[in-house]
């Protein structure tokens, strides 16, 4: 389990927190409850969500005094307090900090011992202290790099791919059926992986707005990744089903004819070729190198010729004395190969679009290999 930034920033914000809050004779908890919240994945949202809190405070805190002040505190009137600042948060638009809002309403209203103005400002201060703890903190301290974090979300959402489609066509090509609790899990990771990194893509665009910076030709690159990739898993699914249903209508069709076995030793060939423009893929959008840049585009000429090459493979099988009969099998094969083929094309646009804007690209801190959370 890797301890990342924002992890260790709260741990820190709350010790600074507590430690300001006692300084300063605030009550340390709505201090920590406000610092948590406080520290967003990007720096315009901690600004934004920090100063929406704020308000949504100001709100709690207004109606806690008024009516504990003007009338008293009972569970009856804490109750009320509370819906009419859940009501006043969701008229201004400030849903996301409703949980805040309710806390510090109930926090002035609850064991008031000093005079109402004072025990209202007391909790009202210690909330603003750890809202302005949380954003000094996370903006101070390893501020959040959203696109090295998207990059690195890019990343292993190819490993998942990459890992779901060699499983996919090993087992086609094994004849043994798949593993379905196995699929199910690897689908699981990919299907996480898209959306981690659709959040990134989100953190990020939130991050160009507030900085009013004219990056669109960036942000619209990585949403035609995003959708490439989310292309090649539909693709694998597409394989996957494909031969499932051809599995258990024929499962002794490896035993057919050797144009059978000469449609899996191209297919063999196809899955290496793809792998290997996958693991390429990564090293190419980290460095931008050249070589690796037509390396990438060489290997997908070759694999598409691979296609041409199954399709015939596919045509002589069915064109075999004996396999005359599975005609169902053929367009399930060709469906296969057409699979494979839109993976290839997906693969190398993600290349081509990349290749079209890299000039837009900032090197991240000069560290040119981003690392795998998995490892490798």
């Amino acid at each position: 389990m890797t301890i990342g930034p924002r992890i260790w920033k709260t741990g820190l914000a709350v010790v600074l927190s507590i430690w300001l809050s006692e300084v300063l004779g605030l009550p340390s908890i709505l201090a920590v409850i406000a610092t948590v919240i406080s520290i967003q994945p990007s720096i315009p949202k901690s600004f934004t969500e920090g100063w929406n809190r704020m308000v949504a405070t100001a709100i709690g805190g207004t109606v806690g005094f008024v009516i504990v002040n003007f009338l008293y505190a009972d569970p009856i009137l804490i109750g009320l307090a509370v819906v009419i600042s859940i009501l006043i948060c969701l008229k201004l638009k400030l849903e996301n900090a409703v949980t805040l809002t309710v806390i510090t309403t109930a926090a002035v209203m609850i064991n008031v011992t000093d005079p109402a103005y004072l025990y209202a400002a007391e909790r009202l201060a210690a909330t603003v202290v750890g809202i302005m703890t949380g954003i000094v903190v996370n903006v101070v301290i390893a501020p959040p790099n959203l696109e090295q974090d998207l990059f690195v979300k890019i990343e292993v959402l190819n490993y998942k791919l990459k890992a779901f489609y060699v499983k996919v066509l090993s087992a086609f090509i094994a004849g043994k059926g798949y593993d379905e609790e196995s699929i199910n899990l690897a689908i699981g990771d990919v299907r996480r992986a898209l959306d981690e990194a659709r959040q990134s893509l989100f953190h990020y665009k939130d991050k160009i707005g507030f900085r009013r910076s004219n990056h669109s030709g960036k942000v619209n690159m990585y949403e035609n990744i995003l959708s490439s990739f989310n292309l090649i898993f539909e693709r694998i699914l597409g394989i996957y089903n494909t031969e499932c249903n051809r599995a258990k209508r024929n499962p002794d069709l490896t035993d057919a004819s050797k144009e059978y076995e000469e449609i899996i030793r191209v297919i063999k060939q196809l899955l290496t070729s793809t792998v290997s423009i996958q693991d390429n893929l990564i090293a190419f959008l980290t460095t931008r190198d050249d070589d690796i840049h037509d390396f990438i585009l060489s290997k997908s000429r070759e694999t598409r010729e691979m296609v041409t090459e199954l399709k015939e493979k596919i045509g002589e099988w069915h064109l075999a004395a004996e396999n005359r009969e599975n005609v169902t099998s053929l367009m399930e094969l060709a469906n296969i190969g057409y699979e494979i083929e839109q993976i290839i094309y997906f693969l190398e646009r993600i290349v081509r679009i990349y290749w079209e804007n890299k000039s837009e690209f900032e090197e991240f801190s000069g560290d040119r290999r981003l690392k795998c959370s998995l490892g490798k």
